[in-house]
């Protein structure tokens, strides 16, 4: 949906600059991401790429 490695993805957690993950099992092995976070994410990238052109 991304685009992205999950090491890539991972790295921008950390950095706060990708939605943080949402575990989806009580050991937190399977993690998600809320799709309207993404779907934000993705819109303000287009605005940054948009801005830079």
């Amino acid at each position: 949906m991304v685009g992205l490695s999950i090491p890539t993805i991972y790295r921008q957690m950390k950095q706060g600059t990708f939605p943080k993950s949402v575990k989806l099992t009580p050991n937190g092995r399977a993690v998600g991401w809320y799709r309207s976070e993404v779907e934000d994410w993705q819109a303000s990238r287009r605005q940054t790429d948009k801005g830079a052109a």
